[in-house]
């Protein structure tokens, strides 16, 4: 019966620990910061920065964003990365927002009539955002 027992939570740690290895934010390849919006819908959304080794331990993870300097950032490139394709784009004073589909991304919205995962915000800086960006560019 013991030893039973120490099988399962064995089995269990096991289990516990390859889902936390698995479970890793989409932008660590191009940060070291992400802001997670944890709960779903947009402006409900609590937002927290976070160092990105520590995402594997945040549940009710519903989007991610990131911010870096626009010299450090190929938009071709990274759109690649993603398999993404730009839906359509919106140009304000500040700067362009595109929109884009990633087949590698699993949260999506409907915006437009379109279905995307995916917002670069090109201004200043870049602004990245996974389905949207939610917050400021």
């Amino acid at each position: 019966m013991f030893k039973r027992l120490f099988i399962l939570c064995i089995c269990a740690v096991m289990l516990l620990l390859s889902n936390i290895s698995l479970n890793t934010s989409i932008f660590s390849g191009y940060t070291k910061r992400v802001e997670v919006y944890l709960g779903k819908g947009g402006s409900l959304s609590q937002i927290q920065t976070i160092d990105v080794k520590d995402y594997p331990y945040y549940s009710g993870v519903y989007g991610q964003s990131f911010k870096t300097d626009l010299n450090e950032f190929d938009l071709k490139s990274f759109l690649d990365d993603f398999d993404a394709k730009v839906i359509f784009t919106e140009s304000i004073d500040e700067g362009v927002s595109y929109y884009a589909y990633s087949p590698k991304i699993k949260e999506r919205v409907n915006l437009k009539g379109k279905t995307i995962n995916l917002q670069i915000f090109v201004g200043t800086t870049v602004t990245v955002g996974a389905p949207l960006i939610y917050g400021s560019f």
